[in-house]
This record gives structure tokens, sequence and C-alpha cells, in this order.
């Protein structure tokens, strides 16, 4: 499992620092455009950073690989929780996981 569309080092940590929480949802993806969607409909689970006042910003995409829907949602949960372990500030709302 990969994670994609993570930004630059300077760009991640300068987010990371903003935020207040992480959320994890599923997307679909038209090549152009992610959305978020139904689990069943999903091409990828993202992760975002949740920022008071200012929504929430994608930090990383897990594709789903076959058929094997729970391994990307397993592995994005992991990252977020992986994420408020090393940023506390991010308890403030914790892990929100959607659909």
């Amino acid at each position: 499992m990969r994670i994609t569309n993570a930004g630059s080092a300077d760009y991640l940590t300068n987010l990371i620092a903003q935020g207040d929480g992480v959320e994890v949802m599923p997307c679909a993806t038209d090549g152009e455009r992610c959305e978020p969607c139904s689990a069943d409909q999903a091409d990828m689970w993202s992760v975002y950073i949740h920022r008071d006042g200012h929504g929430v910003q994608c930090i990383g995409d897990f594709e789903i690989e076959g058929n094997n829907r729970n391994s990307a949602k397993a592995a994005a949960i992991r990252y977020a929780e992986a994420l408020i372990k090393l940023h506390p500030q991010l308890c403030k709302h914790g892990v929100v996981v959607g659909f």
C-alpha cells in the first residue's frame, strides 16, 4: 500500500501545524477531480487535515488495489492515527471516518 498526493514536506508540516483533526473518507476520481463518495463506489481512501474555520485539505490518498477495499481504508486509518500520535493538537476532533 502506498500513499499518493502527499505534497512536499514543507507543505505538510505547515498544514499539520494548523490542523485540529484528521478525517478519512472514501473518494472517487474521474482523472481530474476527487470527490467524497460511498465506500462501495470509492477508488481510494483519502486522509484530510481539518482546520477549524477553514474546512479540510487532503494530505494523502490510499488507492484501492483490486477488490481489497478494506486494506486501503485500514492503511488510511493507521496513517491518520500515526499523525495524531505525532501531533497532539490533532486530537481536538480525533480521527473521523466517513461513510
